[in-house]
């Protein structure tokens, strides 16, 4: 009666192969969005003096675990002022799968422009145009 003790031997030498053959045959982790679902922007004018140009934006991010990051460019030669608006990972990778919902309020700086109409663009689409000051 040997083949009972090698039929163990084999069972216990082929789970032995997939345990060490586990780790390598794992997939990848997905690599991390870092793109910002945008629902809705506006531009809001604020009667202040001197007045306050704002963007509001709202959106979801791609996870509870990441951050709303934005960039306002300086006004180029045609009035043009562009933002953009991404996500940025805060913490390590676990993290649950859902969309992290957010608003956020943009300062457009407008110190020392010239009187005129400017445009606004998030992610090179046109939001809105305004007149300074």
């Amino acid at each position: 009666m040997k083949t009972p003790k090698l039929l163990f031997a084999l069972f216990l030498v082929i789970a032995l192969a997939a345990c060490a053959g586990g780790r390598g045959s794992m997939p990848n982790p997905q690599p991390v969005s870092n793109v910002v679902h945008i629902d809705s922007a506006e531009l809001v004018l604020l009667t202040s003096f001197p007045p306050q140009v704002r963007l509001l934006v709202t959106g979801n991010l791609p996870s509870p675990c990441h951050g709303f990051e934005s960039d306002v460019a300086p006004t180029d030669d045609r009035n043009q002022i562009h933002v953009s608006v991404r996500a940025e990972v805060l913490s390590g990778p676990m993290c649950a799968a859902v969309l992290e919902p957010f608003e956020e309020g943009i300062a457009i700086p407008m110190d020392g422009a010239a009187a005129g109409t400017y445009s606004v663009w998030l992610n090179g689409e046109l939001v809105g145009e305004f007149s300074y000051p």
